[in-house]
């Protein structure tokens, strides 16, 4: 009889084993469950991340785009003014010096008022370029009259 009871409690130790070592899979399979959802929001997290970016991009290359086609024309413009100017002295205007030297100035102040209203103001690059602007505007009359 004792080896019944023997069979028994070994019978019952082993389910309970049997009992213990499945909630404890349950358990760790409900944290890896956690573990892999909060994966998944950060992955959802990092794609609309990369999408907004990716807008960014978009949007920039855009403005990139609208500021080449604009300095284009501004290269057009001056070659165009240049072209009148030495075709002016061509002819042998006095004051083609003066309106030569007032031109760059001005062309340099247009840039100066460009670079402090754009969506970001570079300020410093501003006063640089108003300061080089009268100094070119000096030596341009300089090398003109030297040369006339």
């Amino acid at each position: 009889m004792w080896i019944l009871y023997l069979v028994g409690g070994y019978l019952a130790f082993c389910a309970l084993a049997w009992v213990v070592k499945t909630i404890e899979k349950i358990e760790l399979a409900n944290k890896e469950k956690e573990r892999v959802e909060k994966l998944e929001k950060e992955v959802i997290k990092e794609k609309e991340r990369v999408e907004k970016l990716e807008k960014e991009v978009n949007q920039r290359r855009f403005f990139l785009r609208q500021e080449q086609t604009r300095i284009e024309a501004l290269k057009v413009e001056s070659k165009f003014a240049l072209e009148q100017i030495s075709k002016e002295k061509a002819l042998g205007f006095p004051w083609l010096a003066t309106a030569y030297s007032e031109y760059l100035k001005l062309f340099d102040l247009k840039i100066a008022n460009e670079l402090e209203n754009k969506e970001r103001p570079a300020k410093r690059a501003a006063e640089e370029v108003r300061a080089m602007s009268c100094y070119e505007s000096y030596i341009a009359i300089t090398k003109v009259f030297s040369l006339g």
